[in-house]
């Protein structure tokens, strides 16, 4: 009969990190503070357009950072990787509720500029 001895089992005990939950609370802090200060100092066209670039810049850092801590995947909490999947829906949202009419009206004001 096969015995299993459960005390040399290979499973460590790993404490749990907070690093990626404050990482997206802080990336959405920052996102309403720069939503807050571009509604008041730019055009209404250009607010959108900065949105969804800051949070696809967000995810591009925050996928940086998981790459470069290759965490292992944590399949009970949330990970970096999870943080840079869910600012980049949350981006691919916004820049979908871009009306194509603004960015015709924002090229058309850069050229007339020039």
């Amino acid at each position: 009969m096969a015995t299993i001895d459960h005390g040399k089992s290979d499973v460590r005990l790993r404490q749990p990190t907070f690093g990626p939950q404050v990482t997206f609370a802080a990336s959405m802090l920052a996102l309403f503070a720069a939503l807050i200060v571009a509604t008041q100092m730019l055009a209404r066209d250009l607010v959108f357009s900065l949105v969804a670039t800051a949070l696809f810049l967000l995810a591009c850092a925050i996928s940086l950072i998981a790459w470069r801590l290759r965490t292992r995947t944590d399949h009970d909490g949330l990970t970096y990787w999870d943080v840079a999947g869910a600012l980049t829906f949350i981006g691919i949202c916004v820049a979908a509720l871009i009306d194509p009419e603004q960015l015709v009206r924002l090229v058309a004001s850069t050229h007339h500029e020039n």
